[in-house]
Protein backbone atom coordinates (compact mmCIF):
# COMPACT_ATOMS: atom_id res chain seq x y z
CA UNK A 1 0.00 0.00 0.00
CA UNK A 2 1.46 3.26 -0.90
CA UNK A 3 -0.15 6.74 0.28
CA UNK A 4 0.38 9.78 -2.19
CA UNK A 5 -0.28 13.48 -1.65
CA UNK A 6 -0.50 16.22 -4.16
CA UNK A 7 -0.82 20.03 -2.87
CA UNK A 8 -3.57 21.83 -4.46
CA UNK A 9 -3.43 25.47 -3.73
CA UNK A 10 -2.92 28.86 -4.92
CA UNK A 11 -0.29 31.65 -4.96
CA UNK A 12 -0.17 34.60 -2.21
CA UNK A 13 -1.11 37.59 -4.36
CA UNK A 14 2.34 39.81 -5.17
CA UNK A 15 2.26 43.05 -3.26
CA UNK A 16 2.62 46.32 -5.13
CA UNK A 17 5.68 46.85 -3.25
CA UNK A 18 7.57 43.50 -4.54
CA UNK A 19 5.89 44.54 -8.39
CA UNK A 20 8.85 45.76 -10.04
CA UNK A 21 5.88 47.75 -11.95
CA UNK A 22 4.65 48.70 -8.69
CA UNK A 23 4.21 51.67 -6.51
CA UNK A 24 6.97 51.39 -3.93
CA UNK A 25 8.73 48.60 -5.07
CA UNK A 26 12.14 47.50 -3.46
CA UNK A 27 13.86 44.37 -4.56
CA UNK A 28 14.05 42.78 -0.69
CA UNK A 29 10.17 42.88 -0.80
CA UNK A 30 10.34 40.71 -3.75
CA UNK A 31 12.54 37.64 -2.37
CA UNK A 32 10.07 38.18 1.19
CA UNK A 33 7.00 37.27 -1.10
CA UNK A 34 9.01 34.42 -2.56
CA UNK A 35 10.12 33.15 0.72
CA UNK A 36 6.60 33.33 1.72
CA UNK A 37 5.37 30.87 -1.09
CA UNK A 38 8.37 28.54 0.15
CA UNK A 39 6.56 28.48 4.21
CA UNK A 40 3.11 27.53 2.87
CA UNK A 41 4.52 24.92 0.88
CA UNK A 42 6.63 23.72 3.59
CA UNK A 43 3.66 23.37 5.94
CA UNK A 44 1.84 21.31 3.39
CA UNK A 45 4.21 19.13 3.43
CA UNK A 46 4.84 19.05 7.03
CA UNK A 47 1.23 18.00 7.11
CA UNK A 48 1.08 15.53 4.36
CA UNK A 49 4.27 13.90 6.49
CA UNK A 50 1.96 14.12 9.68
CA UNK A 51 -0.44 12.12 8.12
CA UNK A 52 1.48 9.33 6.92
CA UNK A 53 1.77 10.31 3.21
CA UNK A 54 4.54 8.17 0.90
CA UNK A 55 5.33 11.05 -0.85
CA UNK A 56 4.06 14.61 -1.22
CA UNK A 57 4.01 16.67 -4.38
CA UNK A 58 4.49 20.55 -5.05
CA UNK A 59 2.65 22.23 -7.99
CA UNK A 60 4.69 23.83 -10.51
CA UNK A 61 6.95 26.80 -9.65
CA UNK A 62 5.70 26.59 -6.04
CA UNK A 63 8.02 30.08 -4.95
CA UNK A 64 6.27 31.75 -7.77
CA UNK A 65 9.73 33.03 -9.39
CA UNK A 66 8.47 32.82 -12.45
CA UNK A 67 6.49 35.41 -12.33
CA UNK A 68 9.12 38.13 -12.47
CA UNK A 69 10.07 36.34 -15.54
CA UNK A 70 7.53 38.59 -17.33
CA UNK A 71 9.25 42.16 -15.87
CA UNK A 72 13.04 41.66 -16.85
CA UNK A 73 12.60 45.29 -18.60
CA UNK A 74 11.43 46.89 -15.28
CA UNK A 75 13.74 44.33 -13.42
CA UNK A 76 16.62 42.79 -15.46
CA UNK A 77 17.97 39.31 -13.83
CA UNK A 78 15.28 39.89 -10.89
CA UNK A 79 13.79 36.64 -11.99
CA UNK A 80 17.48 34.68 -11.95
CA UNK A 81 18.28 36.23 -8.51
CA UNK A 82 15.49 35.50 -7.11
CA UNK A 83 15.93 31.87 -8.20
CA UNK A 84 19.71 31.66 -6.66
CA UNK A 85 18.55 32.91 -4.00
CA UNK A 86 15.82 30.51 -3.06
CA UNK A 87 17.42 27.24 -4.49
CA UNK A 88 19.25 26.61 -1.86
CA UNK A 89 16.96 27.39 0.87
CA UNK A 90 14.64 24.93 -0.95
CA UNK A 91 17.22 22.09 -1.13
CA UNK A 92 17.90 22.48 3.03
CA UNK A 93 14.39 22.94 4.58
CA UNK A 94 12.96 20.36 1.95
CA UNK A 95 15.44 17.59 2.98
CA UNK A 96 14.73 18.48 6.25
CA UNK A 97 11.47 17.43 6.10
CA UNK A 98 11.64 14.36 4.23
CA UNK A 99 14.21 13.03 6.69
CA UNK A 100 12.06 14.46 9.32
CA UNK A 101 8.98 12.67 7.99
CA UNK A 102 10.77 9.29 6.66
CA UNK A 103 8.60 10.43 3.19
CA UNK A 104 9.65 11.34 -0.74
CA UNK A 105 9.30 14.69 -1.88
CA UNK A 106 8.80 15.83 -4.95
CA UNK A 107 9.25 19.52 -5.80
CA UNK A 108 9.23 21.87 -8.90
CA UNK A 109 10.83 25.92 -8.64
CA UNK A 110 13.14 27.19 -11.08
CA UNK A 111 17.43 26.35 -10.47
CA UNK A 112 20.12 28.01 -11.93
CA UNK A 113 23.09 26.47 -13.35
CA UNK A 114 26.10 28.07 -14.95
CA UNK A 115 24.39 31.51 -15.68
CA UNK A 116 21.47 29.01 -17.25
CA UNK A 117 17.78 28.88 -15.55
CA UNK A 118 16.21 25.61 -15.59
CA UNK A 119 12.50 24.40 -14.67
CA UNK A 120 13.59 21.69 -12.27
CA UNK A 121 11.71 18.80 -10.66
CA UNK A 122 13.49 17.72 -7.82
CA UNK A 123 12.95 14.10 -5.95
CA UNK A 124 14.15 13.95 -2.49
CA UNK A 125 14.59 10.62 -0.46
CA UNK A 126 13.41 9.59 2.77
CA UNK A 127 16.72 10.01 4.01
CA UNK A 128 16.81 14.02 2.85
CA UNK A 129 19.34 13.24 0.08
CA UNK A 130 18.15 14.05 -4.04
CA UNK A 131 17.35 10.98 -5.48
CA UNK A 132 17.60 13.00 -9.12
CA UNK A 133 16.20 16.02 -10.97
CA UNK A 134 14.20 16.97 -14.21
CA UNK A 135 14.59 19.98 -16.53
CA UNK A 136 11.27 20.55 -18.25
CA UNK A 137 11.74 19.92 -21.49
CA UNK A 138 9.02 21.61 -23.57
CA UNK A 139 8.98 25.22 -22.79
CA UNK A 140 5.61 27.28 -23.91
CA UNK A 141 6.54 30.67 -25.76
CA UNK A 142 7.12 32.99 -22.74
CA UNK A 143 8.95 30.86 -20.80
CA UNK A 144 11.41 30.55 -23.44
CA UNK A 145 12.30 33.87 -23.18
CA UNK A 146 14.50 33.08 -20.20
CA UNK A 147 14.57 29.44 -18.89
CA UNK A 148 16.59 26.56 -20.79
CA UNK A 149 15.15 23.63 -21.93
CA UNK A 150 16.50 20.15 -20.37
CA UNK A 151 16.70 17.30 -22.86
CA UNK A 152 15.93 14.02 -21.16
CA UNK A 153 13.75 12.19 -19.71
CA UNK A 154 15.32 10.58 -16.37
CA UNK A 155 13.45 7.73 -14.52
CA UNK A 156 14.42 7.91 -10.80
CA UNK A 157 13.95 4.19 -8.63
CA UNK A 158 12.40 4.66 -5.43
CA UNK A 159 10.74 2.10 -2.78
CA UNK A 160 7.54 3.11 -4.23
CA UNK A 161 7.54 2.28 -7.51
CA UNK A 162 9.75 4.16 -10.45
CA UNK A 163 9.09 7.92 -10.85
CA UNK A 164 9.00 10.20 -13.61
CA UNK A 165 8.34 13.80 -14.52
CA UNK A 166 6.15 15.81 -16.66
CA UNK A 167 6.18 19.62 -15.90
CA UNK A 168 2.76 21.67 -17.37
CA UNK A 169 3.04 22.16 -20.65
CA UNK A 170 5.04 18.57 -21.43
CA UNK A 171 1.39 17.19 -20.88
CA UNK A 172 0.48 18.27 -24.63
CA UNK A 173 3.45 16.25 -26.30
CA UNK A 174 2.29 12.38 -25.88
CA UNK A 175 5.61 11.46 -26.97
CA UNK A 176 7.07 12.37 -23.59
CA UNK A 177 5.32 10.24 -21.02
CA UNK A 178 5.67 7.64 -23.43
CA UNK A 179 9.47 7.92 -23.25
CA UNK A 180 8.85 7.90 -19.34
CA UNK A 181 6.84 4.39 -19.66
CA UNK A 182 9.33 2.93 -22.16
CA UNK A 183 12.11 4.24 -19.42
CA UNK A 184 10.22 1.88 -16.87
CA UNK A 185 8.39 4.73 -15.11
CA UNK A 186 5.75 3.42 -12.68
CA UNK A 187 4.28 6.56 -11.36
CA UNK A 188 4.79 9.93 -13.70
CA UNK A 189 4.56 13.23 -11.36
CA UNK A 190 2.72 15.73 -13.00
CA UNK A 191 3.53 19.21 -11.67
CA UNK A 192 1.53 22.22 -13.08
CA UNK A 193 0.55 25.24 -13.44
CA UNK A 194 -1.98 25.28 -16.15
CA UNK A 195 -4.69 22.60 -17.29
CA UNK A 196 -6.62 21.62 -20.27
CA UNK A 197 -6.32 24.27 -23.06
CA UNK A 198 -4.68 27.57 -23.05
CA UNK A 199 -5.28 27.78 -19.21
CA UNK A 200 -9.10 29.24 -18.92
CA UNK A 201 -12.06 27.63 -19.36
CA UNK A 202 -13.62 29.49 -22.20
CA UNK A 203 -17.33 29.08 -20.60
CA UNK A 204 -18.51 26.06 -22.31
CA UNK A 205 -16.88 23.71 -20.36
CA UNK A 206 -14.10 22.33 -22.95
CA UNK A 207 -11.13 23.69 -20.97
CA UNK A 208 -12.10 21.19 -18.16
CA UNK A 209 -12.93 18.57 -19.94
CA UNK A 210 -9.70 18.36 -22.22
CA UNK A 211 -7.59 18.30 -19.35
CA UNK A 212 -9.36 15.72 -17.34
CA UNK A 213 -8.62 14.19 -20.75
CA UNK A 214 -5.24 14.89 -20.82
CA UNK A 215 -4.89 13.06 -17.51
CA UNK A 216 -6.67 9.91 -17.98
CA UNK A 217 -5.47 9.24 -21.51
CA UNK A 218 -1.64 9.97 -20.48
CA UNK A 219 -2.00 7.45 -17.58
CA UNK A 220 -3.90 4.86 -19.18
CA UNK A 221 -2.44 4.49 -22.71
CA UNK A 222 0.74 4.45 -20.76
CA UNK A 223 -0.19 1.85 -18.00
CA UNK A 224 0.99 4.60 -15.11
CA UNK A 225 0.62 6.07 -12.46
CA UNK A 226 -0.60 9.89 -13.04
CA UNK A 227 -0.27 12.41 -10.10
CA UNK A 228 -0.88 16.08 -11.04
CA UNK A 229 -0.16 18.75 -8.58
CA UNK A 230 -1.55 22.18 -9.92
CA UNK A 231 -1.74 25.42 -8.86
CA UNK A 232 -5.39 26.97 -8.38
CA UNK A 233 -5.67 29.92 -10.73
CA UNK A 234 -8.52 32.76 -11.12
CA UNK A 235 -10.33 31.28 -8.28
CA UNK A 236 -10.08 28.17 -10.12
CA UNK A 237 -11.80 29.32 -13.40
CA UNK A 238 -9.85 27.57 -15.99
CA UNK A 239 -11.35 24.09 -14.52
CA UNK A 240 -8.05 22.70 -13.43
CA UNK A 241 -7.91 20.47 -10.58
CA UNK A 242 -5.05 18.17 -9.12
CA UNK A 243 -5.88 14.52 -9.20
CA UNK A 244 -4.30 10.97 -9.37
CA UNK A 245 -5.01 8.76 -11.78
CA UNK A 246 -4.61 5.26 -11.69
CA UNK A 247 -3.31 2.91 -14.73
CA UNK A 248 -6.39 2.34 -15.97
CA UNK A 249 -7.65 6.04 -15.67
CA UNK A 250 -9.53 5.79 -13.11
CA UNK A 251 -8.99 9.01 -10.77
CA UNK A 252 -8.27 7.82 -6.97
CA UNK A 253 -8.51 11.60 -5.91
CA UNK A 254 -9.35 14.69 -7.14
CA UNK A 255 -9.14 18.00 -5.54
CA UNK A 256 -12.35 19.88 -7.14
CA UNK A 257 -11.92 23.54 -8.54
CA UNK A 258 -13.40 25.82 -5.56
CA UNK A 259 -10.85 25.29 -2.48
CA UNK A 260 -7.56 24.76 -1.34
CA UNK A 261 -6.70 21.64 -0.03
CA UNK A 262 -4.03 18.54 0.39
CA UNK A 263 -5.48 15.45 -1.53
CA UNK A 264 -4.53 12.23 -0.82
CA UNK A 265 -4.48 8.08 -2.68
CA UNK A 266 -3.62 5.29 -0.73
CA UNK A 267 -4.02 2.43 -2.87
CA UNK A 268 -2.07 -0.95 -3.80
CA UNK A 269 -0.27 -0.59 -7.08
CA UNK A 270 -0.94 -2.70 -9.60
CA UNK A 271 1.85 -1.85 -12.05
CA UNK A 272 1.57 -4.61 -14.71
CA UNK A 273 -2.29 -3.88 -15.30
CA UNK A 274 -3.63 -7.01 -14.58
CA UNK A 275 -6.85 -7.51 -16.35
CA UNK A 276 -7.44 -11.44 -16.74
CA UNK A 277 -11.12 -10.87 -18.56
CA UNK A 278 -9.82 -8.06 -21.11
CA UNK A 279 -9.89 -9.81 -24.57
CA UNK A 280 -6.31 -8.48 -24.86
CA UNK A 281 -5.09 -10.56 -22.21
CA UNK A 282 -6.86 -13.11 -23.08
CA UNK A 283 -5.93 -13.64 -26.67
CA UNK A 284 -1.98 -12.64 -25.85
CA UNK A 285 -1.26 -14.90 -23.51
CA UNK A 286 0.07 -11.89 -21.09
CA UNK A 287 -0.42 -11.07 -17.59
CA UNK A 288 -1.35 -7.37 -18.23
CA UNK A 289 -2.16 -4.77 -20.36
CA UNK A 290 1.21 -2.81 -19.82
CA UNK A 291 3.44 -5.61 -21.24
CA UNK A 292 0.85 -6.01 -23.79
CA UNK A 293 0.61 -2.42 -25.17
CA UNK A 294 4.67 -2.52 -24.92
CA UNK A 295 5.47 -5.80 -27.14
CA UNK A 296 2.54 -4.01 -29.53
CA UNK A 297 4.80 -1.10 -30.34
CA UNK A 298 5.90 -1.14 -33.73
CA UNK A 299 9.35 1.33 -33.56
CA UNK A 300 10.38 0.95 -37.48
CA UNK A 301 7.06 2.85 -38.28
CA UNK A 302 7.44 5.82 -35.89
CA UNK A 303 10.16 7.87 -38.21
CA UNK A 304 7.79 10.70 -39.00
CA UNK A 305 8.42 11.29 -34.39
CA UNK A 306 11.96 11.62 -34.51
CA UNK A 307 12.05 13.57 -38.14
CA UNK A 308 13.03 17.24 -37.13
CA UNK A 309 11.60 18.73 -40.44
CA UNK A 310 7.74 16.45 -40.98
CA UNK A 311 5.76 17.08 -43.59
CA UNK A 312 3.32 19.63 -41.33
CA UNK A 313 5.99 22.27 -41.31
CA UNK A 314 5.91 23.03 -44.89
CA UNK A 315 2.90 24.45 -44.50
CA UNK A 316 4.43 27.18 -42.07
CA UNK A 317 8.02 28.13 -44.02
CA UNK A 318 9.97 30.31 -42.36
CA UNK A 319 8.01 30.17 -39.52
CA UNK A 320 9.40 30.70 -35.53
CA UNK A 321 8.65 30.94 -32.20
CA UNK A 322 9.90 34.30 -30.51
CA UNK A 323 12.04 33.46 -27.91
CA UNK A 324 14.77 36.86 -28.28
CA UNK A 325 14.85 39.47 -25.75
CA UNK A 326 14.07 42.12 -27.98
CA UNK A 327 11.03 40.49 -29.22
CA UNK A 328 10.11 39.49 -25.55
CA UNK A 329 10.30 43.03 -24.64
CA UNK A 330 8.23 44.17 -27.28
CA UNK A 331 5.45 41.23 -26.56
CA UNK A 332 5.37 42.53 -23.17
CA UNK A 333 5.00 46.67 -24.38
CA UNK A 334 2.22 45.72 -26.70
CA UNK A 335 0.55 44.07 -23.72
CA UNK A 336 0.49 46.56 -21.21
CA UNK A 337 -0.72 48.91 -23.83
CA UNK A 338 -4.25 47.54 -24.53
CA UNK A 339 -6.37 48.09 -22.57
CA UNK A 340 -7.63 46.12 -19.57
CA UNK A 341 -10.60 44.93 -20.85
CA UNK A 342 -8.91 43.71 -23.57
CA UNK A 343 -6.09 41.93 -21.78
CA UNK A 344 -8.38 40.32 -19.61
CA UNK A 345 -9.68 38.25 -23.00
CA UNK A 346 -6.20 36.38 -23.21
CA UNK A 347 -6.03 32.92 -21.61
CA UNK A 348 -3.30 32.00 -19.66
Amino acid sequence: MIKIAAIHNAYLPVPENANPAGYGYEELNAFKYVKANIQRALNNIETAGKNGADICCTHEDFVNSGVFGYHFTESPGLFYRLAEKTAGEVRHLFAAAAQKYNMLIAANNYEPEKNKLYNTSTLYGRDGLIIGQYRKVHLPPAERWGVTAGDDFPVFKTDIGHIGFMTCYDVYFPEHCRALALGGADIVIHQTQGWGWNGRDPGDGAGGAVGEAFMRVRACENNIYLVTSKVMQNNGKDGGRSVVVDNFGRILADSGTSAEKLIYAEFEPDFTGTDKYAYGSLYSGLPGLRPLFMLSRRPEAYGALTDDAPEILKRYPGMRIMDSPAEAASVIEGFGALPEEERQKYHW
